[in-house]
């Protein structure tokens, strides 16, 4: 399963489940930590590699900067970057999301326990 089929499928399950215990929280939110460590190494793959090829690119004289920022975006290896990017924000809102929900979790079992 790639990396974005993944995040969508937390999505997705965050979507679905209104009332997550605290231990499911828990483990989604291990689960989506640990994806971020992988979405982070493919933002630096890619990076790399379009950084490279903007390289080449900025070598030609004739060839303004402005213009080959333009011609990179258009590039395979920047679109790649650039939605891991898109994927690594999004899996952080996830990850702060899952956050709250467990400190409400825990709030209201202390409340409950207290009575």
């Amino acid at each position: 399963m790639t990396i974005t089929e993944q995040i969508d499928e937390y999505r997705n399950r965050m979507a679905s489940s209104g009332n997550l215990t605290l231990d499911e929280a828990s483990q989604m939110l291990v689960e989506l930590s640990a994806l971020l460590g992988n979405i982070n190494e493919e933002i630096r793959k890619t990076q790399n590699i379009y950084l490279n090829k903007l390289a080449l690119i900025l070598n030609d004289p004739k060839v303004p900067v402005a213009r080959a920022m333009i011609q990179i975006q258009i590039t395979p290896e920047w679109q790649r970057w650039d939605k891991a990017k898109g994927y690594e924000k999004f899996t952080i809102e996830m990850i702060r999301a899952l956050k709250h929900r467990c400190n409400a979790l825990r709030d209201e079992l202390e409340v409950s326990n207290n009575y």
